[in-house]
């Protein structure tokens, strides 16, 4: 083969201008169900935008999906002052976001689409998943790509299946998750049908990356909202003050059993944290129907009325 397609790994970045490590072929180790990836970089060698056929053949209870890396304006990568650990310190393009490639399917195998760009380098991301059942041992993945003029290239990606699965996650791990920023960015209605769905899809992906514990949304969020400003509500206690009364309505946690019953979810763990005084602090009452993106799981709960801490635990 020649130089203008590569397989490296996923450390190796991609620039538009900078020729990436690389070889033919790569190697891949993974145990079941585990996700392994690896890079393939392309250079554009014609004197216009070719595009190009990719084709991913794989043995059967093998997973494959590439996608296209596209690169992004960063203005800002690093402050005045750094260490040596960075790969770049000046604005550009850089490689980031991962998009899903056009196809086209000729009966036989299913295709992807990717366009070189004259002069400059880009970037392909390969996922590979092994199923449960697939035994122990060697496999080989082959990439093979044609121009609409016929030139040719491939690349191989061997992959050891290690026969064993790891064990279940003990760990808790949590990230952020903003479901406000999902309805804004989306232009939807929080907790509306639409909203539903995307929750759902970012859930399913959040929880697929080994992340099995979520802060609920039991107040918005008083953070990164300027002074005078307003985040979009999307908290699920409803609270009515009637004179010097408070009343708090958890009747919108409804739908936290659904997302608790999906396959990728079955050790999402739901943790609802009140700090002490937050009533207060937040000084934020929302009445009306709020979310049913709820906690309604069967197994322990425990409510502690004290600092207004409640702990729901389902495994």
């Amino acid at each position: 083969m020649g130089n203008n397609w590569k397989i490296t790994d996923t450390l190796t970045k991609v620039f538009a201008e900078e020729v990436p490590d690389g070889q033919g072929s790569i190697r891949l180790s993974t145990l079941h169900r585990e996700t392994v990836s690896c890079v393939i970089a392309y250079f554009g060698a014609a004197d216009w935008g070719r595009y190009w056929k990719v084709s991913v053949k794989a043995p059967e209870k093998i997973e494959t999906r590439l996608r296209r890396v596209e690169l992004v304006p960063s203005a800002y990568p690093c402050h005045k002052e750094q260490d040596d650990n960075y790969l770049r310190i000046v604005p550009g393009m850089y490689p980031d976001l991962l998009r899903d490639l056009d196809t086209e399917d000729d009966g036989a195998d299913k295709k992807y689409l990717t366009k070189e760009v004259p002069g400059q380098w880009r970037s392909l991301w390969l996922d590979v998943t092994v199923d449960a059942e697939l035994a122990g041992g060697d496999y080989a993945i082959v990439i093979e790509t044609e121009t609409e003029d016929g030139e040719k290239e491939t690349l191989k990606a061997d992959l050891h299946v290690v026969d064993a699965s790891l064990p279940p996650q003990k760990l808790l791990h949590t990230e952020w998750f903003h479901s406000d920023c999902l309805a804004d960015y989306y232009h939807v209605k929080p907790f509306s049908e639409e909203h539903w769905k995307i929750l759902e899809n970012f859930i399913r992906l959040y929880a697929a990356r080994g992340i099995n514990t979520i802060l609920t949304p039991v107040f918005t969020p008083p953070l990164d909202t300027a002074v005078g400003g307003e985040r979009t509500t999307v908290q699920l206690l409803d609270i009515r003050k009637d004179g010097d009364t408070y009343s708090f309505d958890f009747s919108n946690w409804s739908v936290g059993s659904e997302f608790a019953a999906l396959p990728e979810l079955h050790i999402l763990k739901w943790r609802i944290c009140l700090p002490s005084g937050a009533l207060s602090a937040h000084r934020r009452l929302w009445s009306g129907r709020t979310a049913r993106f709820a906690i309604s799981l069967a197994g322990t709960r425990t409510h502690r009325a004290r600092n207004m801490r409640i702990f729901w635990h389902n495994i």
